[in-house]
């Protein structure tokens, strides 16, 4: 059964942002949650902007894009 979130990566992720975050918070001295918050987003964002790059032409997903100019 494929499952949609695998739990184990989940939460191994959420342990390394929370170390991240109190990392911030001992050197920030911002609150811990907006420092959570924050981590998490950068985590998101990441992924996205890794998402994008390996869709685009050369990328990882995409590594010989059509060329436009090849009418063979």
């Amino acid at each position: 059964m494929k499952r949609f979130i695998d739990w184990r990566i989940f939460f191994s992720v959420m342990a390394v942002a929370g170390l991240l975050a109190f990392g911030l918070h001992a050197w920030s001295h911002v609150n811990f949650w907006a420092c959570l918050a924050i981590v998490v987003v950068a985590i998101l964002l990441n992924g996205v902007i890794a998402m994008i790059e390996d869709e685009m032409p050369g990328g990882f997903n995409n590594p010989n894009p059509d060329d436009p100019h090849d009418k063979s």
